[in-house]
């Protein structure tokens, strides 16, 4: 799943000693049709910091942390889940498709968004192109573009990143690909099951971005294409360019499996080298 930088209006003050109950449907992103234990934790570096002003109790979001310790992790809890199908994913597998053109197929497109899509396709097949050869053709050790999204150089990150954009433009090139245009979720650029690969639900703030550069549409379809285990089986651990830049130098490990990093080393806008 894609979703925009976090505004204020995202955030949900917890002051010291309280506690803040909400309910999250786990099974929605997750695969837990299969009964046994499950570990969740949530694990992700904190973006921003919230300050609230001591007279008029006005929360504001000032700049993103750069420190590299910072970060939010919670205790880690096991549950016995039962296991059940989950019904969304079984209505995306039965759906019929409306129509195919060439390697892409729509559900509940316009004739305008097919063209958006076909478009945005193109340009991440340009984008993953450029990508996969500038991997393939410098070794990046000090080059700013590697830099950035992935932090330091090795040769492991190095040859597994050349695999990741080798798959992800021979999907834009070779596999048909479904795309659902009915999502209504605002704040939310776009989202896929990983177990249902080349099968992407388009939503508002896709229609709404630009085809190229940072957080365009072409980006987007290379961040959900990215998610899909067969083709890279990223996360999302950090969401917008500052977020990632600072996962990058905290956690390289993580930086090298997740998805946004992925599409804003691919989109490099603005350009580096």
């Amino acid at each position: 799943m894609k979703r925009r930088e976090p505004t204020i209006k995202d955030v949900i003050p917890l002051e010291a000693g309280k506690i803040k109950i909400i309910q999250a449907r786990v099974s929605s992103a997750y695969d837990m049709t299969k009964a046994g234990i499950y570990s969740i934790q949530y694990d992700m570096p904190a973006e921003h910091v919230v300050f609230k002003d001591a007279q008029t109790f006005e929360c504001t979001l000032a700049g993103g942390i750069g420190k590299r310790e910072s970060g939010l992790q919670s205790n880690n809890i096991q549950l016995a889940i039962e296991g059940r199908s989950n019904i969304q994913h079984e209505q995306n597998k039965n759906m019929s498709v409306i129509r195919k053109e060439g390697p892409l197929s729509y559900v509940s497109c316009s004739l305008t968004q097919k063209s958006q899509i076909r478009n945005a396709v193109s340009w991440a097949l340009n984008y993953t192109d450029n990508a996969f050869n500038y991997l393939n053709e410098i070794k990046p050790s000090e080059t700013n573009r590697y830099k950035t999204w992935f932090d330091r150089f090795t040769l492991t990150k190095w040859n597994a990143q050349k695999v990741h954009f080798r798959n992800l433009k021979n999907v834009f090139n070779s596999k048909t690909m479904t795309f659902h245009c009915g999502c209504k979720d605002a704040g939310i650029y776009a989202y896929v099951y990983r177990d249902q690969p080349y099968i992407i639900h388009l939503c508002p703030l896709f229609w709404s971005s630009p085809m190229t550069g940072t957080d365009s549409k072409a980006g987007t379809i290379i961040h959900e294409t990215s998610h899909f285990s067969v083709v890279v089986g990223t996360y999302d651990y950090a969401y917008g360019t500052m977020a990632c830049t600072s996962l990058a130098l905290s956690a390289p490990s993580k930086a090298i499996m997740n998805a946004d990093s992925h599409e804003y080393f691919a989109e490099n806008f603005p350009v580096l080298f």
